[in-house]
């Protein structure tokens, strides 16, 4: 049986990229419930950009990661 499991040593920008929206997803359920309900748009945006990513493989965050110098992700 084949283990299913990303080597995050070959992608660490993927990494931070999981790391920032499982962030912004929690700061966003938390602000939407103790201060407005318009914090729920930022959930969807982070849930919409995720699966846009498991489509295509696009992610605007692993772009700004890299353009900030941080290593590429190599994932073969």
């Amino acid at each position: 049986m084949k283990k299913y499991c990303i080597n995050w040593k070959k992608a660490p920008n993927l990494r931070i990229a999981f790391f920032m929206a499982g962030t912004f997803s929690l700061i966003s359920l938390a602000l939407g419930i103790m201060l407005h309900p318009y914090y729920f748009i930022l959930m969807g945006v982070v849930g919409f950009m995720q699966i846009l990513f498991a489509i295509t493989g696009f992610c605007p965050m692993v772009i700004g990661l890299q353009v900030v110098g941080k290593r590429e992700c190599h994932l073969k």
